[in-house]
């Protein structure tokens, strides 16, 4: 007999239950990871934009 027909059904329902709970904290973390990157996109964006601006002939360095 296999490991997978020593499993009782509650405990495959346990074990499901278990998986279930860890992707819904990698959802979680993924989430915050996506969110943290897309920030730091808009930052290095806008940092860019500043910096190109202030490359142009006549502009005011601001910094």
């Amino acid at each position: 007999m296999n490991s997978r027909q020593a499993h009782s059904p509650a405990s495959v329902g346990q074990e499901l239950e278990i998986v279930l709970m860890n992707l819904s904290v990698m959802e979680r973390r993924l989430a915050h990871t996506v969110e943290s990157m897309r920030l730091d996109l808009i930052v290095l964006r806008e940092r860019i934009r500043r910096e190109s601006d202030n490359k142009k002939p006549g502009a005011i360095a601001t910094g």
